[in-house]
């Protein structure tokens, strides 16, 4: 196995602990939670009997994966990521409309 390989199996180990762990308010997201766990797990025995090989893309986007369940505090569901996205999203956009206005 390869580094990559252990980084890859650290990163879905963290995340499949995450989302075991939180603590879901609806049943939505204990099923996105626990089909999210399945994958994971099965991912990492797949990497950990070679049966997977890890790319550095593999290894990045579970990173990325990593850190919004993180952020979301293992609830990958939660309304507070998609709200705090939404409103980025408003502001962003407001940007523009402002100065699209002012050029007419």
């Amino acid at each position: 196995m390869t580094i990559l390989d252990w980084l890859d199996i650290w990163i879905m180990g963290s995340s499949a602990s995450l989302v075991f762990l939180c603590r879901y308010i609806k049943r939505r997201d204990a099923i996105v939670g626990t089909a999210l766990f399945v994958c994971w797990v099965y991912q990492i025995y797949e990497t950990a009997t070679g049966q997977r090989i890890s790319a550095l893309s593999d290894v990045m986007f579970d990173a990325i994966l990593f850190l919004i369940v993180l952020s979301a505090g293992g609830n990958i569901m939660s309304v507070v990521v998609f709200d705090g996205l939404r409103s980025r999203w408003s502001w962003f956009k407001s940007l523009f409309r402002w100065s699209h206005e002012n050029r007419q």
